[in-house]
């Protein structure tokens, strides 16, 4: 069974910086350092099975010499947490601090295998629920809030936008690729708390490659194969 205890606010620590609520109650959780090796056994179990299967011998790295108890705040998922895990992979090395998303199943602790990929600064390409579920969303540490709508299929970034090309759903469910739509977010009009006042679009393909001239909108290069 997985340790998990509830632990008091940091001292010192604002209510605003990290936690969602923490004026009556602190939400966070504590995953041990066990714990953390028992979900590091697990995804390398998995990669190493995934790996043989394709008929690789797969070269196991050791993992850190050092850990410490990770501190884990909710997310608006069930069972998902975004962790702290600090560690420091030889005993010469500094400590290393960095975020982590994992899923508590019946007291045990996995790494959440949403794909949860970072563009830049706060903006993430979020598939939880596989590559049909993908969205541009704004992080905020203990959820990502949607941008850009639909199947994001194709995305790109600069330092003034975030762009992206979605497919839309059918009344069916299924996704409509005979039909694209087009959006890009003004970076200067995004905060945490924008939600869709930064968002522009959807417009169509002609539409978007004239806002993309007057602009200076950034290509959109990189995409999923299977959904474009």
């Amino acid at each position: 069974m997985a340790s998990v205890r509830p632990v008091a606010a940091f001292a010192g620590l604002s209510c605003g910086l990290w936690l969602s609520a923490c004026a009556t109650h602190d939400p966070s959780v504590v995953l041990s350092v066990k714990d953390q090796r028992k979900a590091d056994d697990i995804a390398t179990g998995a990669d190493v099975a995934r790996l043989e299967k394709q008929g690789i011998s797969p070269l196991i790295l050791a993992g850190p010499v050092a850990r410490k108890p990770a501190r884990c705040l909710p997310t608006r998922q069930p069972g998902v947490f975004v962790c702290r895990l600090v560690s420091k992979l030889y005993k010469s090395s500094p400590w290393v601090a960095r975020d982590a998303r994992l899923r508590n199943e019946d007291g045990v602790w996995f790494y959440d295998s949403g794909r949860y990929d970072a563009l830049d600064g706060p903006y993430r390409l979020a598939a939880l629920d596989g590559p049909t579920s993908t969205a541009v969303c704004y992080d905020r540490r203990v959820d990502c809030v949607e941008r850009i709508p639909g199947v994001v299929f194709s995305w790109g970034w600069n330092a003034a936008y975030v762009v992206a090309a979605s497919h839309p759903r059918a009344a069916t469910g299924e996704i409509d690729k005979s039909q694209a739509r087009y959006f890009y977010i003004v970076r200067a009009d995004d905060h945490r708390d924008a939600g869709a006042d930064s968002v522009r679009g959807p417009f169509t393909a002609r539409a978007y490659q004239e806002e993309q001239r007057r602009l200076g909108l950034p290509e959109l290069g990189s995409y999923y194969p299977d959904l474009k």
